[in-house]
């Protein structure tokens, strides 16, 4: 399943208080991350992604994107596996005097377990075989 959500960050916003969205997802594994800056933030908007108040996107702690007109896209390999499934947008734009909006989304593969067996034993009416 794929997920988004946008986050809007008020300009002047600091990184010890950042504005910040919810995104529900579902259990599962996530396997594919887009974060898309449109035009005009010029590389004044900061965005880190957090699970469970870890920092998960970029992984480096600490780390954050940023861009302008710019397109992130990467593989991931995040389990996502305790509730609330759900991730945290973080933004914040300190320099900035305008409003400015992120969007990101996110693939969410369902783990195999959840299925259960692919193939279950069923028995045959009695006399089908001889």
């Amino acid at each position: 399943m794929r997920y988004g959500a946008f986050l809007e960050v008020t300009g002047g916003t600091l990184q010890s208080v950042p504005d910040t969205k919810i995104m529900p997802v579902c259990h599962g594994v996530a396997t594919d991350v887009d974060v898309m800056f449109p035009p005009g933030s010029a590389g004044l908007l900061y965005l880190q992604v957090w699970y469970h108040e870890r920092q998960v996107f970029p992984e480096t702690g600490g780390g954050a994107f940023r861009g302008d007109d710019h397109l992130f896209q990467f593989p991931a390999s995040l389990r996502l596996d305790e509730q609330p499934y759900a991730l945290e947008l973080r933004g914040w734009a300190p320099d900035a005097e305008l409003k400015h909006t992120v969007f990101v989304q996110v693939t969410v593969t369902p783990v195999p377990e959840e299925y259960g067996p692919m193939f279950m034993e069923v028995p045959l009416p009695e006399g089908m075989w001889t």
